[in-house]
């Protein structure tokens, strides 16, 4: 076909993306001319077609990936913050923290980059077309509509043969100008094809499942502004107030990647929704504004959150305790207000996105466990390729060899994150056997035996963790320190009074004050041992 009606426009060459355990690399075109972009650089490559001559020639540096001794973060399966109870609770729209991400320019991945510019003149050369296909369907119509009625009559088209020619001649005009438009718009279309290695398909496919699961929470909200109030002021046991709205994650697929899966969708308030491919993250803001962001730069992390609920409870959820509308610090109800009444507090699980870009995106989700299993998913498909650069030798240790300082610290964050596990069910069976904060407490005297075991073990575990990290500021190892002291003299006193069964709110709340400051220098540790590793990594 010649190209008559439109004179300009752009054949958008085909697009495949192979994903390994080096990463994610993306080849556009096909022979006898591609170009090949990856975590070793971008390549030229040149063939003559049964020749067997072909040629690939380096025009572009390596682009910017992740180390290959990629850190432990604390993002990892089994290393949820353990909040205050309750740690927050909605409120009506009001100024606060606004959550928000940066602008799609600054958190495209720069090895993604060039995908993105073809996206993008894909995307406006389609949406031009679009229009014009509208505009010339119409008139195509238009057409055809004045042509039949002239070839259906007898007496017109005999009498004036020169219009009834025009007319004709206009129709096929139109016709053929449509399909024209029409085949300029299917090569405007990337072909997109996906092969992704079998190390890597596994952990995707089986993360994508559990956030099939994860879909089908009764509730999940968008998490808007949060702020952090005055506890004392508002008589609550809460120290945080967010706003949130209600969303519904699903499987899905976006227009400007044409693949024949659907991949998880997770709607987003605060910017833009975010689609989950292999090895990268497709972050839509709007039609013509969007961002491409490799898995590898993307940390999730779980929190365990005890929700002070004023709406109804999802089905979903469990009631890990109440508290007062109005109340005490001790959690009793503060009897000067006259219509005091209880409100549930729920476990719910929220996620955070983020990255070192500007990515922050938070949900909250009624399901606990379903969001947990999500996170462990996700931080098994990033481990995935971390460990095939490890097999080749990449920042590898010697067989034999002393543990470098890296892998030290590997060893006790793993056998930190194993203890907690343990301690987090054990922690999270006391607190369902709490009645009422403020009122007589009900526990198993077996469970608070094992609760107390798990405690100690986390906290020899951490004593190991502090230690494997010299490399930390002092500061941070400080505060670790003086929280893992509180804890082990308050896990002694409600040991004994475990033991006389004697647990009031004298000796409860103390205890669990120092379980929450213990996690949360705990968790700032964490983050504080990753940077340190990061930017020890930036000056080599």
């Amino acid at each position: 076909m010649s190209w008559r009606f439109r004179k300009s426009f752009k054949v958008i060459p085909g697009v495949k993306l192979n994903l390994t355990a080096r990463g994610l690399s993306a080849t556009f075109g096909a022979a006898p001319f591609s170009i090949n972009v990856g975590p070793r650089g971008v390549y030229r490559n040149v063939s003559i077609p049964g020749t067997g001559i072909w040629d690939r020639q380096r025009i572009g540096g390596p682009s910017s990936q992740p180390s290959s001794g990629e850190l432990p973060s604390a993002d990892g399966p089994g290393v949820p913050s353990i909040s205050p109870v309750p740690p927050s609770f909605p409120v009506s729209p009001q100024p606060g923290t606004e959550i928000h991400s940066a602008s799609t320019e600054l958190l495209t991945s720069e090895s993604l980059e060039q995908l993105r510019h073809l996206l993008t003149d894909a995307y406006n050369e389609r949406d031009e077309l679009t229009r014009e296909v509208s505009s010339a369907t119409s008139e195509a119509n238009t057409a055809t509509r004045r042509s039949q009625s002239w070839e259906r009559g007898f007496l017109r088209k005999r009498l004036f043969k020169q219009s009834f020619a025009t007319r004709k001649e206009s129709a096929e005009t139109a016709a053929a100008k449509l399909e024209e438009l029409q085949e300029q718009l299917r090569l405007t279309t990337i072909a997109t094809e996906i092969t992704v290695d079998r190390e890597q398909a596994e952990p995707y496919y089986w993360m994508r499942d559990t956030f099939a699961a994860l879909s089908e929470c009764q509730k999940v909200w968008n998490v808007l502004t949060e702020k952090a109030i005055d506890s004392v002021a508002e008589r609550s046991n809460a120290n945080t107030a967010v706003t949130r709205t209600p969303l519904s994650f699903s499987l899905n697929s976006c227009d400007l990647i044409q693949w024949e899966q659907i991949v998880p969708h997770l709607p987003n308030r605060t910017g833009g929704d975010m689609y989950i491919y292999p090895g990268f993250i497709l972050y839509r803001a709007s039609k013509q504004a969007f961002a491409l962001i490799d898995s590898r730069d993307v940390t999730l992390r779980f929190v365990s959150t005890q929700f002070t609920e004023t709406d109804p409870v999802p089905s979903d959820s469990q009631i890990v305790g109440r508290t007062w509308a109005k109340c005490n610090k001790d959690g009793s109800p503060d009897r000067r207000f006259r219509d005091n009444y209880q409100i549930p507090v729920a476990l719910y699980g929220t996620l955070l996105f983020s990255s070192r870009d500007g990515l922050d995106v938070r949900y909250i989700c009624s399901n606990a466990g379903k969001a947990e299993e999500f996170v462990k998913a996700w931080a098994a498909f990033r481990s995935s390729f971390s460990s095939g650069l490890s097999q080749q030798g990449n920042g590898a240790t010697p067989t034999g060899g002393p543990p470098t300082p890296i892998e030290v610290w590997r060893q006790s964050s793993e056998a930190w994150k194993a203890v907690f596990d343990t301690f987090r069910v054990a922690h999270n069976n006391v607190l369902s056997q709490i009645d009422t904060a403020g009122s007589k407490k009900t526990m198993n005297k077996a469970d608070l035996t094992a609760y107390i075991k798990a405690l100690r073990d986390l906290i020899l575990a951490a004593i190991h963790l502090e230690e494997s990290a010299a490399f930390v500021p002092r500061s941070a190892r400080t505060k670790v320190s003086r929280a893992i002291r509180s804890i082990k003299e308050s896990c002694g006193a409600f040991e004994t009074a475990v033991n006389s069964g004697r647990i009031t709110n004298e000796t409860y709340w103390p205890f669990r004050s120092a379980v929450d400051e213990f996690m949360d220098a705990q968790s700032e540790f964490l983050d504080a041992a990753i940077a340190a590793m990061e930017k020890g990594r930036g000056r080599r």
